[in-house]
């Protein structure tokens, strides 16, 4: 009686696992998405926001931003650095963490005095 019971709310549990909806994991990516109907394109903003830059095309503020944050969270150093002082050649008016971010970047490229300048605004702007 026992066994019959046992197998029965086993049944169950499997039976109910089946007939539930399957969650669809969506893999977070650093890329911008693009979708079209069927498939999903990837577009790298970092190369589509170079090659503006090289047809003579100034970014705005915000793309400078966007840009580098990209290249920061990627791990491009080198390019950040390049993309964060474009971005501060147009405004010193920046949240500190882009002051962080910047001093991080030049580190990566050894220019360390600028890195030592940006930290030091850092601080001023933390406080």
């Amino acid at each position: 009686m026992k066994n019959k019971i046992a197998i029965g709310v086993v049944m169950f549990f499997v039976s109910v696992n089946m007939f539930s909806q399957k969650k669809q994991v969506s893999k977070t990516n650093t890329k911008a998405q693009v979708t079209t109907t069927e498939n999903t394109v990837y577009v790298d903003p970092v190369k589509t926001y170079e090659r503006i830059g090289y047809k003579g095309y100034k970014l705005s503020l915000e793309q400078l931003k966007k840009v580098g944050n990209a290249c920061y969270f990627n791990g491009e150093l080198e390019k950040a650095a390049k993309f964060y002082s474009e971005l501060y050649l147009l405004t010193q008016d920046l949240e500190a963490e882009f002051y962080y971010r910047y001093a991080q970047s030049l580190r990566s490229i050894q220019d360390f005095i600028k890195a030592d300048q940006m930290m030091a605004l850092f601080n001023q702007k933390k406080t």
